[in-house]
Order: C-alpha cells, then sequence, then structure tokens
C-alpha cells in the first residue's frame, strides 16, 4: 500500500514536455502583445528647405511722400477720378459745384448703368481685404469699410456722368469749376491728421504707438467723403507721386538689428510678403532710449494707400537654409583635441594623430587614423566611441615632438540624429536663424544633414547605431 501511493507521488511530480512547450508558447504570445507598448516609437519629420517668421506681431506707422491739395472755392465735389487711381498732370480731378448734385449721382445708380466687371472686382477685392482684417474689437472698421464702398459706389456714379455732365450742369444753370492735378501721382480722397501733419522720420516718438487702435482707426477715416460740402482752403485729396513708401516701428528694449540692410515681412491680414531696406533710428526726445526699425519699400504703395498703421511679422532666416523643428536640436560630447596635433597621413594621406606607447621602456609613436567631426579656430572634435581609435587617458605628440596632449578633454556639438535604413546617427548642425519653435540651418556642410533627410523630431530621445521602428 505505501509502495502504491509513493508511485502515485513520483508520476504526479513528472513535468511532460509538452506542458513546457505551451508554458512557452504562452510567455511568448504574452510578449508578443505587450512588445509594442514597451517599446519606444520615436516621431521621425522630414528636414525642408524653410524660413521661420518671428512669433511676434509688430504694429508701424506709414510714411509717404504726400501733397495736400485744397478746395480754390467753396462748393461740393463731384469726382471725376477713383481712389487709388493714377492722375498725370492736367488731368481733371474733380469739380466743384454750388448746389449739391447728390440726387442726380443717385438716380444715374437707379437708372441702367450697370457696374462693369472691372468695378465689381474692385468693390469685391475691397470687401475681401475687409473681411480679412476683421477685428470684432475694433468695430469702427466697420464704419470705415461702408464709407471706402459708399465712396467707391460714388465714384462709379460721378464717372458714368463724366460724358454729359458739362452739359448737364449747363442745362440747369448749376456752376461748375473744374480741378486738375498739379503733378503725376495716385490719387486719394481719405486724408487724415498724419496727412496734415506731413510726419517725417524726424517726428517719430513713443506717442504716436501709445494711443488705442481705435482711436488710430478713427483719426485715420479724416476724410469728409464724396459730395460733402467744402469750404475754399479745406483739403480735397491728396496726391502721392512715389511709389516709395515706409513702415516705421518701435524695437523692443534688447532688440537691434543694427547690421541689417534688408528685411522680409509677411504683412498680416493679406497675402503680401515682401522685402525692404531697412535702418534703425532714434526717438525726436533725445531722452528716451526707445530704437524704432525703418523699411523702407518700393511697391504695393498702392495697395496700403488708406492705411496709416499696418501689423506685420519678420520672416527671420534665409531660403538657402534647412528648416528643423528645435525640438529635434541635441547636444553630443566628443573629444576636443587642439589642432596643432592633427596631421596627415597613412596610404590615403587622411587625418591621423600621433599617439604614444611605451613598448621596452621606450615612448614609440603611432599614427592613429581619426574622423573629424568638426573643426573650429583652436580644436578638432572626434567621437568618444570606442570605435574612434582613441579613448580618454591616450598620450598624443606633435609633429615637431616637442608637445605633448592627453586625450580627455570634451566639448560639445549641436546636432540632429539623422535616421538612414532604420539606424540612428549623429549629424552636426550649424544655426542661421532659430525662434522659439524652428531653427534655420546651414545647408551642404560635409557631415551635416541634407534636404528631405529624416530626422527624429526629438533629439534627446536619439543614440548613435539605435534601431528606430
Amino acid at each position: 500500500m505505501e509502495n502504491q501511493k509513493k508511485a502515485t507521488q513520483g508520476r504526479a511530480r513528472i513535468i511532460r514536455p509538452e506542458h513546457v512547450f505551451l508554458l512557452c508558447g504562452m510567455i511568448y504570445l504574452v510578449f508578443i502583445i505587450i512588445a509594442p507598448f514597451m517599446k519606444k516609437h520615436p516621431r521621425i519629420v522630414t528636414v525642408e528647405p524653410g524660413e521661420i517668421v518671428s512669433n511676434t506681431d509688430y504694429t508701424g506707422i506709414i510714411l509717404r511722400d504726400e501733397q495736400l491739395e485744397t478746395a480754390p472755392r467753396s462748393g461740393y465735389p463731384v469726382y471725376y477720378l477713383q481712389e487709388g487711381k493714377r492722375a498725370a498732370v492736367g488731368n481733371r480731378i474733380y469739380a466743384l459745384t454750388s448746389t449739391d448734385v447728390t440726387p442726380l449721382l443717385q438716380s444715374s445708380l437707379s437708372g441702367n448703368n450697370a457696374l462693369d466687371a472691372d468695378s465689381i472686382h474692385e468693390i469685391k477685392n475691397r470687401l475681401s481685404a475687409y473681411r480679412k482684417s476683421y477685428d470684432r474689437d475694433q468695430f469702427i472698421q466697420n464704419y470705415a469699410a461702408q464709407d471706402n464702398i459708399q465712396s467707391l459706389l460714388s465714384s462709379y456714379a460721378s464717372l458714368s456722368l463724366l460724358v454729359n455732365l458739362d452739359a448737364e450742369m449747363q442745362r440747369q444753370g448749376i456752376e461748375l469749376t473744374d480741378v486738375s492735378s498739379p503733378l503725376s501721382g495716385v490719387i486719394s480722397f481719405h486724408v487724415d491728421p498724419y496727412s496734415i501733419k506731413g510726419l517725417t522720420e524726424d517726428d517719430i516718438s513713443a506717442s504716436l504707438f501709445e494711443q488705442s487702435a481705435a482711436k488710430q482707426d478713427g483719426e485715420v477715416q479724416g476724410s469728409k467723403g464724396q459730395n460733402a460740402y467744402v469750404n475754399a482752403g479745406d483739403v480735397v485729396y491728396r496726391i502721392v507721386p512715389s511709389e516709395e513708401w515706409k513702415v516705421i516701428f518701435p524695437l523692443g528694449e534688447k532688440e537691434s538689428r543694427e547690421g541689417t540692410k534688408s528685411l522680409r515681412v509677411n504683412f498680416i491680414g493679406s497675402n503680401i510678403s515682401m522685402s525692404g531696406s531697412y535702418h534703425e533710428i532714434s526717438d525726436k526726445d533725445e531722452s528716451s532710449k526707445q530704437r524704432y526699425g525703418v523699411l523702407t519699400f518700393q511697391r504695393y504703395m498702392i495697395h496700403f494707400l488708406e492705411d496709416r498703421f499696418v501689423s506685420f511679422r519678420i520672416v527671420e532666416g534665409s531660403k538657402d537654409g534647412l528648416k528643423v523643428q528645435r525640438t529635434a536640436l541635441t547636444k553630443k560630447k566628443f573629444y576636443a583635441i587642439p589642432l596643432l596635433y592633427l596631421t596627415r597621413g597613412g596610404a590615403n594621406n587622411g587625418y591621423v594623430v600621433h599617439r604614444l606607447k611605451i613598448e621596452n621602456g621606450q615612448e614609440q609613436a603611432s599614427d592613429v587614423p581619426v574622423s573629424v567631426i568638426d573643426r573650429d579656430d583652436d580644436f578638432f572634435y572626434i567621437s568618444m566611441d570606442e570605435g574612434s581609435g582613441l579613448q580618454a587617458g591616450d598620450q598624443l605628440i606633435n609633429d615637431a615632438r616637442d608637445q605633448k596632449f592627453e586625450v580627455g578633454e570634451t566639448g560639445e556639438i549641436i546636432g540632429v540624429y539623422s535616421v538612414t535604413a532604420g539606424v540612428a546617427e549623429f549629424r552636426k548642425v550649424k544655426i542661421i536663424e532659430e525662434n522659439d519653435e524652428y531653427a534655420i540651418v546651414h545647408r551642404d556642410i560635409s557631415g551635416s544633414i541634407s534636404p528631405y533627410d529624416r530626422i527624429l523630431l526629438n533629439g534627446s530621445e536619439g543614440r548613435d547605431g539605435e534601431l528606430i521602428y
């Protein structure tokens, strides 16, 4: 009986091979399921040529070469020329009548004088510009846009009367005085206080930029409007003879671009991006430390003809550079060795250093090939990996055999981790410009990155030789 129990217990302790295989299979299955969740999956991005735009919105005041023209006598103006159109010397700009001819203009509009395609296109463009620049905190813009469109429609009505206006005025016994342009240039019937003051760079002060946005917009709408009565000597229109215009904007306390000759800007609320010459000026108040940037443009003056203040962002960087996320940038340590110890030798005349070793109680120098990652005015940098040929504590000697150096000093190089065939590799970069999100780096540098290379978005996760899934 006892022998039978022992035999039963012996058989119970036997582990069958199929049980082992089953257990291993279950462990393997669990590993396969949870392994993807345990692995790091670094995000990879593509390097592209590009530029960066500053995160700062600037507001500048626009200066132009403007000449104000006044009414020769009292009366109601009837404009012959549309806002923003160019006039030659002697062109009729408007006429003064002793009687308000608004009803006549309105009857012209209510007739069969349909607007042509160009006129409709102009109205659409102005409405589109208003929509893009709309700010709900500046409700006065609504009135400005309304006045703008009404003035435009009235000018269309005036133009439709040009053919028979003189005859109609004579028939009704209304005195008509034509006013012609004294010089060639672009005509605008919107006159603001800054035009009247005749601002120049010498007049720029902080007070110009301390007004509220609503006050600025309210002051800009200074024209009396189409067919409003004017007295002799009142300003009726302004003429801008030059395409050149300037934008002057306040700089931050530590902001300076003194050595910069030109800047490219993106204008907020429009699709316009262009470059202008650049210099800096001081506040007219000699006691003030405020500095201002001055951008001078030769194009698009007409587009901003009715604006006195404009908002924009400065485009930093170079079109010849490569745009990378700042999170991709990282630093890696390398052995820093004085240039004095770098020479050429070997079968391929490559870079080598002379390493000292003690053999039979005597110092012997041997050439060790090195791969130079980077160099500056004082040092060259090589990898600290085991395969680099050198390690901390190695003694080097120069060509003249009169100076020695012990390997161990290090320096940091900025770079990114490039991913090629699924393997991460550190590549140095040289930064041109950067902001909070991006950096522009030089292209065509040996040992650096190229357009459309794939790099790790988070450079701190990179390791040389690491497989990236």
